[in-house]
C-alpha cells in the first residue's frame, strides 16, 4: 500500500466533499488538543433536513491516533456526533459513496411515498448515530 501524506488526504476530502456541495472545514481548538482535524458538512439528504455533520481525524497512512485523540474522538462519539478516521484516500472515496447511496435510497422511498402522504412529524430523517 502506497503511503499518503495527512495533508494530501485533507486536500483531497475537501475537494471530494466540494464535488458533492457540501463544506469541509479545517477545525483547531485553542484550548483542547486532541481534537479532530475536519468537520464535514455533507449537503442535506432530504429538502428541509439537516445535512450529516462529521468530525474527521485524518493521518497519514498507518500513522495512529494518540491516546488523547481516542479520548477525544470517543468523548464526541458518545454525545451522538458522527466520527471518523481517515489515512487514506479510499476512506475518503468510500464515505462519499456511502453518503450518496443513503442518499440515493432516500429518493427512491420517496418517489414510492410522496411526501404528502407521509404525516409532518415522520418526514424528518434520522441519521445513524443521532438522535
Amino acid at each position: 500500500m502506497e503511503k499518503e501524506s495527512e495533508k494530501a488526504i485533507e486536500r483531497y476530502l475537501k475537494q471530494e466533499m466540494t464535488k458533492i456541495g457540501g463544506l469541509c472545514y479545517k477545525f483547531t481548538s485553542p484550548n483542547r488538543k486532541g481534537v479532530p482535524d475536519r468537520i464535514a458538512i455533507f449537503p442535506p439528504l432530504v429538502q428541509g433536513s439537516p445535512g450529516p455533520v462529521w468530525w474527521i481525524e485524518v493521518k497519514s497512512t498507518g500513522q495512529k491516533l494518540t491516546p488523547l485523540q481516542e479520548v477525544e474522538l470517543r468523548n464526541i462519539a458518545r454525545v451522538g456526533q458522527l466520527v471518523m478516521v481517515l489515512d487514506r484516500k479510499e476512506g475518503v472515496d468510500m464515505l462519499i459513496k456511502k453518503y450518496q447511496e443513503i442518499k440515493d435510497g432516500i429518493l427512491r422511498e420517496a418517489q414510492r411515498h410522496p411526501a404528502d402522504q407521509i404525516p409532518q412529524e415522520e418526514r424528518r430523517i434520522i441519521i445513524p448515530g443521532r438522535k
